[in-house]
């Protein structure tokens, strides 16, 4: 929504989660999963335009901030999908 008031805009799309996106001075950058990988996106706030900024080259996990600065990332991507599940009998 515009300061001066207005109607709202969504400038962001439903497969963005709230943990994975950042404001910055001129924008909002955020992860975008996708079915074959996830892609750092960067939202302008005057153009209205996104931009890809990075490909992840393996499966992103949960998490996204940005630098004060705007210059760094910090983002997770997966190593390996695994789990292990175990049954413990008689704990106390």
């Amino acid at each position: 929504m515009p300061i001066e008031g207005g109607e709202e805009v969504r400038v962001l799309d439903d497969a963005v989660t709230w943990y994975n996106w950042r404001l910055s001075r001129d924008g909002i950058y955020f992860v975008k999963r996708t079915d074959q990988n996830a892609r750092i996106q960067y939202f302008d706030r005057a153009t209205h335009k996104k931009t890809s900024v990075f490909t992840l080259n393996k499966e992103s996990g949960d998490g996204f901030t940005l630098s004060p600065d705007g210059k760094s990332a910090l983002f997770a991507q997966t190593e390996f999908a695994e789990s292990s599940v175990m049954l413990m009998k008689n704990f106390q």
